[in-house]
């Protein structure tokens, strides 16, 4: 039942963040409701229960804290980079291979509710650890302790990433340039691998409880998705043709963070 709660509850979220986006013709404002989202989900959850006379269990608070955390970081970060810009060149590109006729159906299909259904998998486990009666014990607080570690670890990373890069491109100096500094010395893409990272630390609590090993699809998919669809691509190929990022690309991981290749 929560379960399809969560999906309604996704539809509608991305439904009036859709009719936003056509209210100020931007498809970028998506990208703010992305972190959002996931807080909205895990409050009704919790919100819902609380109200039915259900206890949420410290498993659940730790998740419920840790996506909220991460949401309001995720969307102070995106807001304060897209808010009052042009619309991101990956929705100008979708408008110009769809066409005016077909575009704002489209835009809801390919966008917003793909966008919807990916929250909804991503948020299985949290959903489940939510929602779940758990009576506490040792090797749960220690779940909850390791859990807690790598998602501030992950979320750290991320968050050192980001700043180190704000604080590059906002030096006049820099301009043209590419950031190959501190953590991106060591991975191209040093906040889609704390976002794989952060999201591993919100689902391992989960995977303790009964048949919550199913639910590691939520990891898998966020780290799929950033390394192999709509992160790591999307830039890989930006850049892929200038001289400067293919020397930086023969010395730097793509991912996994590693000490910097020496040239020969």
């Amino acid at each position: 039942m929560y379960f399809l709660i969560s999906a309604g509850v996704i539809w509608l979220f991305f439904t009036l963040i859709y009719l936003v986006a056509l209210k100020v013709n931007n498809y970028s404002i998506v990208d703010m409701g992305w972190g959002p989202g996931f807080v909205v989900n895990a409050w009704v959850l919790a919100i819902l229960l609380l109200i039915q006379g259900v206890n949420v269990s410290w498993l659940g608070w730790f998740v419920i804290a840790a996506i909220t955390i991460w949401g309001v970081r995720l969307f102070w970060h995106i807001g304060r980079r897209n808010w009052g810009k042009p619309e991101d060149f990956r929705y100008q590109d979708m408008r110009r291979k769809w066409g005016a006729k077909d575009e704002k159906w489209k835009a809801y299909v390919w966008v917003f509710l793909l966008q919807g259904l990916l929250m909804w998998l991503i948020s299985l486990a949290p959903i489940y650890a939510i929602t779940t009666p758990v009576t506490m014990s040792l090797t749960y607080w220690i779940f909850i302790s390791v859990g807690a570690v790598v998602f501030v670890f992950g979320l750290v990373f991320e968050a050192v990433g980001d700043a180190q890069l704000k604080t590059f491109i906002t030096n006049p100096a820099n301009k043209g340039q590419l950031m190959t500094r501190g953590l991106w010395s060591w991975t191209r893409h040093p906040n889609y691998f704390g976002e794989a990272v952060l999201w591993w630390g919100i689902a391992l609590p989960a995977f303790l409880l009964p048949i919550g090993y199913v639910f590691v699809i939520s990891p898998i998919v966020i780290t799929y998705l950033v390394r192999y669809v709509s992160g790591v691509p999307l830039l890989e190929r930006k850049y892929a043709n200038r001289e400067d990022f293919k020397a930086y690309a023969k010395k730097t991981s793509i991912f996994v963070p590693l000490p910097p290749k020496k040239e020969k």
